[in-house]
């Protein structure tokens, strides 16, 4: 729920235009991202969001014979992982829409489209 959900809250803060992220740099960003959230939850849930870093190897183990218990196991837990990155993609989502999303104007204010010059009084162009 908390990596996956951090995922989400900070792609939807980088992809946001309004941001004025530079396109370019929004892959390294979403590595950077992966990475930081991988070495801070990875160490005792290894990866928390990706539901298939859960349920495959489960899946594995019931099919090489282990049997149903791989399901059952801690009062049949295989689902949270399953679950619980789409519940917390969707709040973070949510979270960054209702708290930051709707509170960024669409267009700058008047004051910033101004023309503006450097120094030597040449004008800079802005976009």
């Amino acid at each position: 729920f908390v990596g996956t959900g951090f995922l989400a809250l900070f792609v939807c803060v980088i992809t946001d235009k309004r941001m004025e992220i530079p396109s370019s740099i929004h892959a390294l960003l979403i590595g950077l991202l992966i990475a930081m959230i991988g070495m801070a939850f990875g160490m005792n849930l290894g990866y928390p969001i990706n539901p298939a870093r859960d349920f495959a190897p489960r899946v594995f183990a019931a099919l090489i014979g282990y049997g149903w218990e791989v399901f059952s196991y801690h009062n049949y837990y295989f689902w949270i992982p399953i679950l619980a990155p789409f519940f917390g993609a969707i709040a973070a989502a949510w979270s960054y829409f209702i708290f930051v999303g709707f509170q960024i104007p669409d267009q700058p204010p008047n004051y910033m489209k101004e023309n503006k010059t450097d120094g030597d009084g040449i004008p800079l162009k802005t976009t």
